[in-house]
């Protein structure tokens, strides 16, 4: 478990921020980040925090791979470089090649008491909006594997609740065994979901092109579905980012719109 001294919002010299505290790795990057011990009660955070500058804390804290998120008004993001590079940003379709025309084979005479019966869908994620995509998925029918790692801390409250209706599996990616093994799992399914900043699953060579060539040299297309924090594009595209993060801004914006104190 985190130390509970790093969740929630915490007051700046110029406004607050929020620090994500999910994973031990990032709770205690932030408390090193801050010069406190790993123990560090509460109060302890908050006066470390407190001489900072909302935006030069969540700089420094992106730049030592931490996630510290800086509480921001409409117009404060609004005048962001992400905020103009994503403006109206909707959700991007993209066409990555070429299939046979039709349902997979799969879901033909697949029972229609749900629409996504014999559909198979392979998800890489972690915490929350990711594998709610897939939890929405399975509840339709669709057969659903999701993929984690056995070298990152699991998050029991959470993956029982967004493990509904899914199979799930553990691939260490670091070793040549384990990239067969989702290699050999992508030949059989047509949908990928990914939650992870753009670039880090293609950089191990499971890009959206890579994996729809492969696709189609077997008669077959895929889908790859992505989400992350801050969009494909941007100087914020490779930040790490988390559902908790996203909701921040947007009940921040919600409350400043309504004038609520």
């Amino acid at each position: 478990m985190c130390p509970a001294s790093t969740p929630g919002l915490h007051k700046t010299s110029d406004g607050h921020v929020r620090v994500h505290d999910g994973f031990p790795n990032h709770s205690n990057g932030a408390t090193a980040l801050l010069r406190c011990p790993p123990s560090a009660d509460r109060p302890t955070v908050s006066a470390a925090i407190a001489p900072w500058r909302s935006v030069d804390l969540e700089t420094a804290a992106f730049d030592a791979g931490c996630v510290i998120s800086a509480l921001r008004s409409y117009a404060q993001w609004d005048v962001t470089p992400q905020a103009r590079a994503v403006a109206d940003l909707p959700i991007l379709l993209r066409r990555i090649g070429d299939a046979p025309p039709g349902l997979p084979q799969s879901m033909r005479g697949a029972p229609t008491d749900k629409c996504f019966c014999g559909l198979r869908v392979l998800e890489l994620s972690r915490v929350i909006a990711t594998p709610l995509s897939g939890k929405t998925l399975a509840a339709h029918g669709a057969d659903v594997l999701w993929v984690t790692s056995p070298n990152l801390p699991d998050l029991p409250p959470i993956d029982r609740e967004f493990g509904r209706g899914k199979r799930t599996i553990q691939i260490d990616l670091d070793s040549a065994e384990g990239e067969a093994a989702l290699w050999r799992l992508l030949d059989d399914a047509h949908v990928f979901v990914q939650g992870f900043r753009p670039g880090a699953l293609a950089g191990r060579g499971f890009s959206p092109e890579t994996l729809a060539a492969r696709a189609a040299e077997r008669g077959r297309g895929i889908i790859c579905a992505n989400l992350s924090a801050y969009g494909p594009d941007g100087p914020w595209r490779a930040r790490r980012g988390f559902d908790s993060r996203g909701g921040q801004r947007r009940v921040r914006c919600w409350i400043m719109r309504r004038g609520i104190s």
